[in-house]
């Protein structure tokens, strides 16, 4: 159980860079879109404050799943 909700948490962050890595091939709006406009323009305040929310919630979902696995896994511990 503990190695299904590591597989999880890992693959849960690779989900969200492909979502992002969508967003800026094939959809205009999201924060994908978002990263790639403002490259164009040189715009590093809107790059940062992109991926600084990208950080926010990738960490927020690794702590969700982190707690999850906690709760379920304290059998075996």
């Amino acid at each position: 159980m503990p190695d299904i909700f590591t597989g999880l948490r890992l693959e849960a962050g690779m989900a969200w860079r492909v979502v992002i890595a969508a967003e800026m091939v094939a959809i205009p709006t999201g924060i994908g879109a978002l990263l790639i406009r403002p490259e164009s323009l040189l715009r590093v305040d809107i790059i940062i404050a992109c991926l600084i929310v990208l950080s926010v919630m990738c960490l927020t979902f690794e702590r969700v799943f982190q707690h999850i696995e906690t709760r379920l896994t304290e059998e075996w511990r």
